[in-house]
């Protein structure tokens, strides 16, 4: 007969960047005549890391030509969870 534990685990975004996290789950103080098998006492849960929890910044373009006293329009996009857009007005 096998008998089955259920284990809930949340993560929670704390909103900072970080590296990959560990979380060690182990089987300890066994009762009633029951014994913890070594080779498969512990199970670790790795949470990814998440580096661009405040966004991610990029220009639309990565190369632009313009003749002098041209003005340009340089797109800074800021994307998260939505998508932000501003612009700098560069003079030549």
């Amino acid at each position: 007969m096998v008998n089955v534990a259920v284990v809930s685990v949340t993560v929670v975004n704390s909103g900072l960047p970080s590296d990959d996290r560990t979380i060690v789950i182990g089987l300890g103080n066994a009762e009633s005549g029951a014994m913890i098998d070594v080779n498969a006492s512990t199970v670790s849960i790795v949470i990814m890391a998440h580096d661009f929890v405040a966004g991610l910044i990029s220009f639309n373009v990565t190369n632009i030509t313009v003749t002098e006293g041209e003005n340009v329009l340089i797109y800074l996009i800021l994307t998260n969870s939505i998508t932000v857009v501003c612009f700098i007005c560069l003079l030549c």
